[in-house]
């Protein structure tokens, strides 16, 4: 009942589908993974069926034929099959999945999804060489089935492929050693283009050799990348809008040096814009705030006095910050100096005429 093809896709099967029940039963039957697995078990099934069929593609032989060494025609006889780079790229992928499973589960996703991919074009790869003995037209079968989804999926996975593992690279590395980085690398592309680009056609097995180099060298990169992580990047809070030099043109200075104000009163013109420049010298991160109230309109017409708060942003010893105010009461209001936590490090009035 069996062919000898089908057996092999039928004991994969099998084995997929007892790993499902082993990953559920480790795993708390985690949805995604026994998912796949079951799915792998129902693909492989499904073309183990396929084999059976078309019965390995094997022609029936008619009642009155004889085979004999002695009457053997090598003439009708399938080509032997031409070489073919699945194999180096299933165990490339494989170790793509085993590196995924260490280290992150969406590269182990991927590599299961290009597993099933190079599977599917391993076989139909030893189907087309079996279509005849002519070589040129077992090509040309392959490429009338696969070809419409082969180069855009392939072109897909190249492009996403190149993207991943040189962005894995470029967070991991400082901001220094990413600019040295894209540069080599760059070279290295244009040097490769140049040479594959040139009037001389290259051999195949030198462009085999060369794109496996490039691949390797990029899915080393990305390993790299991701073992390392990305790099931690320390935001200077202290680098604001509000940072000024010494020429600014401001109505009052408030400097706060050591833990005490340079003036503990200053004088606003009323509904006027003012500029007032804070100067932090105490250790620490401060801000300067000031209180005040400004009228709101109502849905009647009238209006209503509200709470009107104008602050910089927090500052460290020795910087600067400039903070643009409008105040439209006449008044007596507060400025107050904070630390990082809110609480008041010296207070000030602010008068309004």
């Amino acid at each position: 009942m069996f062919t000898t093809g089908s057996k092999l896709y039928f004991g994969a099967a099998v084995v997929a589908f007892a790993g499902a029940i082993v990953y559920g039963i480790g795993s708390g039957w985690e949805i995604a993974g026994v998912m796949m697995l079951f799915t792998m078990s129902l693909t492989v099934a499904f073309l183990g069926g396929v084999v059976v069929a078309f019965r390995d593609n094997t022609l029936p032989v008619a009642a009155d034929a004889t085979a004999s060494a002695d009457t053997f025609d090598a003439s009708t006889h399938a080509a032997p099959p031409a070489n073919s780079p699945w194999p180096i790229l299933a165990a490339g992928t494989a170790a793509l999945t085993a590196v995924g499973a260490a280290l992150d589960k969406s590269l182990f996703y991927v590599g299961i999804a290009l597993l099933v991919g190079v599977a599917l074009e391993w076989i139909i790869q030893g189907w087309a060489d079996r279509a005849s003995d002519d070589p040129h037209y077992n090509n040309a079968v392959r490429g009338r089935l696969v070809h419409p989804l082969e180069f855009p999926i392939l072109g897909a996975l190249v492009v996403g492929f190149v993207i991943f593992t040189f962005s894995r690279l470029m967070l991991a590395l400082d901001e220094s050693a990413a600019i040295v980085a894209f540069v080599l690398i760059g070279s290295a592309v244009l040097v490769a283009a140049v040479l594959l680009g040139r009037p001389a056609r290259m051999s195949r097995n030198v462009l085999g050799v060369t794109l496996a180099t490039g691949i390797a060298v990029l899915l080393a990169v990305g390993i790299v990348g991701l073992v390392r992580g990305a790099r931690t990047v320390t935001l200077e809070t202290e680098k604001t809008s509000n940072a000024v030099g010494d020429k600014s043109n401001t109505a009052a200075t408030i400097r706060f040096d050591g833990g005490s104000l340079n003036v503990a009163q200053i004088v606003l013109p009323k509904a006027n814009p003012s500029g007032l420049l804070f100067r932090q010298g105490t250790p620490g991160k401060h801000r300067l705030v000031i209180e005040s109230i400004a009228p709101e309109k109502q849905s009647d017409g009238s209006f209503t006095d509200k709470p009107a708060t104008y602050q910089t942003d927090l500052i460290g010893q020795g910087k600067t910050a400039y903070l643009f105010v409008r105040l439209v009461r006449s008044g007596t209001f507060t400025f107050t100096i904070q630390d990082e936590a809110g609480a008041a490090a010296a207070t000030g009035k602010v008068v309004v005429p």
